[in-house]
Parts: C-alpha cells; structure tokens; sequence
C-alpha cells in the first residue's frame, strides 16, 4: 500500500477522533470528561505494561525523574483543559487546526 493510503487513513480517524472529542464536550462539563478520558487511556497503558511484563520497571523510577514528569504532566494537563474547552466553546472547524499546530509552537 503507498503511502498516500495511509495518509488518507490517518487523516480518516483523526477527523473521527476529533469528532468524538467534540461530542464528548458538548452537554457534559470539561474536567470530568477530561478525567475520564484519562483515566481510560491510564487503563489501557497499565493493561499494556503489564501484558508486556514491564509494570515493575515503573517503581524504579528516582525522584528527579519523577519531579519532571510531574511538571510536565502539569503542563500537558493544562493544555488539555484549553484543548477541551476550545472544544466546547468553538466550532470544531476552528478548534481542530489550533490543536493540530500545537506541537509547531
């Protein structure tokens, strides 16, 4: 399969993705679907590590290493609040371009 195919899939179920997002927001508050959205990505990263047999490797993790993924699990929690809410707020025709141009700024 060439590679315009599976830029066409890719784009096929980042629109769903993004569709689902903005359902998600619509009659329901930001931080709870927020957390639920997250607790449910969680879920299946621990389920993954631990097929995987690499639950283990978590615990032997230091305190500055910690410490940074704190803060930029801070950081990222924050932009996905803007996210969300940019989400209810705007017409996805709008808010879907913004995000995707986040990782350029």
């Amino acid at each position: 399969m060439s590679w315009t195919a599976w830029i066409l899939a890719s784009s096929f179920f980042l629109a769903l993705y993004d569709l689902a997002k903005k359902a998600s927001v619509r009659d329901n508050a930001v931080l709870p679907t927020l957390l639920c959205s997250t607790c449910c990505g969680c879920a299946a990263f621990v389920a993954g590590m631990a097929v995987s047999g690499r639950l283990g490797a978590v615990a032997a993790v230091d305190g500055t290493t910690f410490a940074l993924a704190a803060i930029k699990s801070l950081i990222v929690s924050t932009s996905w609040i803007f996210t969300f809410c940019a989400l209810r707020t705007l017409p996805i025709t709008i808010a879907t371009p913004i995000r995707a141009s986040a990782p350029a700024l």
